[in-house]
């Protein structure tokens, strides 16, 4: 434009103009574009999908649930609009050093730029020591032996090698662990190999997505190049070849080599630029895929190609041969270069589908923290600037304190109870803890849980081995997907206390009368938890259409052989609190407050079964009870007792003896005889019992739980409580 209004004008001038934009800009144009002018239109297109896209996931985050249909459809209609403007993509040639060669130049004429670095807006626990988790830490160290050996004789069996996948609830420290084993694995492997740790989380900034899909492309190398494109964004930085950008803008940049991105070329990048720049040594990579649930999940289908692509490279694969010739290469073996892959995810398909990838797998346990680490994290020493003089106020408040250890299952819970106390600036135990709640609420990704998966989640009941088993109208992988997961295969589902809570107030009613925000656990709420925790779990058996059950499957321990039908929650009796009859003289007067009917089918029957205490001296006293029908037409009466302080008449104990126990059963005996009836006793408490025989040489009528198994009758979410019990 200014050449030809010149040449009206004047054409000396005109023709000097346009000389002097040729020289400045490269063009015709005297003065510069405006900011963004010169970008291609997919360049415009595709920074209005990435607009979009944030948009989309704040709306989310902020739950303006009403925008998303709007945001969706215009993000389908520029996604469309992006397609027909994809620029072409560069078909590969030649041999994977030619394809490297390829991948290290297109990388080389980037711009550099300075790293930028970023802190999270609000705490998570990543920063303090890591505590609690010594048996996770062995069991990925024997995962990181049993690797090297397999590797370092080329093995080519898919069960010496092990992938490490860690699941539990939102905010048990999946991540966390993760992160951890690849730091112990770095250290114990740097001396012989140069290492390097990359971390993929596909809900930060590396989700799959609709953008990870090639015209006329297999899903098997859609999926390669989707993992090769992370890995290199994520390493290659490390290595020196690149500046460091997020996914989409190294994408983006790389668009017309896509292609060359498949995971074999990636990693064998690694090798040639080390050998390029004088480094022969062994290579070890720890790659972890974080919240990988979001893949399998996701509509692209790639999580399958995905996997093939990393087994593929971390096990090697007996070459195949026709006649002379081979047909394939361990190209991981010719490199020197050792994969152990870690998987955190609150669930993946990868526990329950192991036809996807036969890979041996190993499961850090995600134990709890101690109340002693909770006064460790919980001091201005570890804190440093998450410190504040509320918290020092509140640490030495017992309500403050119970509250954080009803939290001790998912360290970013305690994290987020801290930043809380930080921005209210209160101590009003009260009013910190109840906006604690509604914060943790927000953990699930699910605006409002059914009440039917609170209640299985309190029950304790393991998790059925067929994941397509409905519950509350949906199958439990679905469930297990949204963050309402223990970590370990055959356990309940995971649910945190004070998520038993949001803005409307309890999520599960039943809980109110001796549960409420930072009331403390009383010994008195432990004994009628236990009745409380019996009808829950013969509720969701029932919701299970679990017509019949074992004793240790309502009980989690004991008799696993003896088939009854599972009673109605309404067939047990809750005697809490109730001393309605004397000890002394019980046993003339038992027949004046029950009748006991086992006729014609009858259940034990009485006549109030809110307000009878079955009791004899000894410290035999029962706290309620049911009764099963068996297989065979027979009746079994199981009297409950939780047990505390006194296990004999005066005497009160830090633990019990084996011995006693005993004594006590022989005393509940004597008590229950009369009835006539086969009977199976159970005893919970919280203490330890010593001198215990091995399990298959207790009585065959005793049920007991004790310090050592909680965990098999109590929920995650009550386990730190039921411990800590006063």
């Amino acid at each position: 434009a200014v050449l030809w209004i010149g040449v009206m004008v004047w054409p000396t001038v005109g023709v000097g103009l346009g000389l002097v934009a040729f020289w400045m800009r490269g063009s015709l144009l005297l003065f510069p574009p405006k900011a963004g002018s010169g970008e291609s239109p997919f360049d415009k297109v595709q920074r209005k999908v990435e607009s979009l896209e944030h948009e989309l996931a704040a709306a989310a985050e902020e739950e303006r649930f009403d925008e998303i249909p709007a945001i969706e459809e215009r993000l389908d209609k520029v996604k469309k609009a992006l397609k027909k403007l994809k620029p072409g993509v560069i078909e590969p040639t030649g041999t994977i050093d030619d394809k490297a060669d390829a991948i290290i130049r297109s990388l080389s004429d980037l711009p550099r730029l300075n790293p930028v670095s970023s802190s999270p807006d609000t705490p998570s626990g990543s920063e303090w020591p890591f505590l609690d988790r010594d048996e996770a830490a062995r069991t990925i160290v024997v995962a990181a032996d049993q690797i090297k050996d397999a590797f370092s004789e080329e093995s080519t069996e898919k069960q010496r090698y092990a992938c490490v996948i860690a699941t539990g609830a939102a905010g048990i420290g999946k991540s966390r662990v993760c992160r951890e084993g690849m730091t112990m694995v770095a250290a114990m492997r740097q001396d012989k190999y140069r290492v390097f740790n990359v971390v993929i989380t596909f809900s930060n900034g590396d989700e799959v997505s609709e953008s990870d899909l090639i015209d006329s492309v297999s899903l098997d190398t859609l999926g390669s190049i989707a993992i090769g494109m992370r890995v290199a964004c994520h390493l290659f930085p490390d290595l020196g070849i690149c500046s460091r950008r997020n996914l989409s803008e190294f994408r983006r940049l790389m668009s017309n080599h896509v292609m060359y991105f498949e995971f074999d070329v990636v990693m064998h990048v690694i090798r040639k630029w080390l050998a390029d720049n004088g480094q022969v040594s062994s290579v070890w990579v720890n790659l972890t895929l974080d919240e990988s649930h979001e893949v399998e999940r996701g509509n692209t289908h790639l999580w399958r190609p995905i996997m093939k692509a990393v087994v593929a490279y971390a096990v090697p694969v007996p070459p195949a041969t026709d006649g002379e010739t081979v047909r394939s290469v361990n190209q991981q073996l010719l490199d020197d270069i050792t994969l152990m892959l870690f998987i955190a995810s609150t669930w993946t398909i990868e526990r329950g589908h192991p036809e996807l990838s036969r890979i041996g797998k190993a499961f850090p346990a995600m134990s709890p923290l101690s109340a002693k680490s909770i006064d460790t994290i919980v001091s201005a020493e570890v804190l440093q600037n998450m410190w504040s003089d509320e918290l020092d106020a509140l640490k030495s408040d017992r309500l403050f304190r119970q509250f954080l250890l009803t939290c001790t299952h998912a360290p970013r819970a305690i994290a987020q109870i801290i930043f809380i106390v930080k921005q209210t600036q209160s101590t009003d135990v009260s009013h910190v803890t109840k906006q604690a709640c509604i914060h943790l609420s927000k953990f699930y990704q699910i605006e409002q849980v059914p009440r039917e998966v609170i209640e299985f989640a309190c029950s304790g009941l393991p998790i059925p081995a067929d994941l397509d088993t409905q519950l509350a109208g949906f199958p439990f992988r679905k469930w297990l997907a949204l963050g309402f997961a223990s970590g370990s295969p055959g356990k309940p589902l995971g649910v945190m206390f004070p998520l038993l809570f949001n803005e409307a107030g309890s999520l599960l009613p039943g809980l109110d009368s001796y549960l409420n925000y930072a009331q403390i656990f009383t010994w008195e709420h432990f004994e009628s938890l236990i009745m409380y925790i019996v009808c829950l779990r013969l509720q969701a058996l029932t919701r299970l259409d679990k017509l019949t059950a074992t004793p240790s499957e309502v009980f989690g321990e004991g008799d696993n052989i003896t088939e009854c039908h599972v009673p109605s929650r309404s067939n047990v009796a809750t005697c809490v609190g109730q001393w309605l009859t004397s000890q002394k003289g019980f046993h003339s007067l038992m027949k004046n407050h029950m009748i006991v009917s086992v006729k014609g089918g009858q259940n034990l029957n009485f006549y109030s079964t809110e307000h009878v205490f079955l009791a004899a001296p000894g410290n035999v006293h029962f706290d309620g009870h049911t009764t099963f029908k068996c297989a065979d037409g027979s009746h079994l009466f199981v009297p409950i007792q939780a047990k505390y302080t006194r296990i004999n008449d005066n005497k009160k104990v830090a633990y019990y003896k084996w011995d006693e126990i005993l004594n006590w059963l022989s005393k509940a005996r004597t008590l229950i005889r009369p009835l006539k009836v086969k009977t199976m006793y159970v005893m919970v408490t919280n203490k330890e019992v010593k001198n215990k025989p091995a399990q298959h040489q207790w009585p065959n009528d005793l049920i007991l739980i004790d310090k050592d198994n909680l965990s098999s009758f109590f929920a995650p979410c009550f386990i730190s409580a039921a411990q800590m019990a006063q």
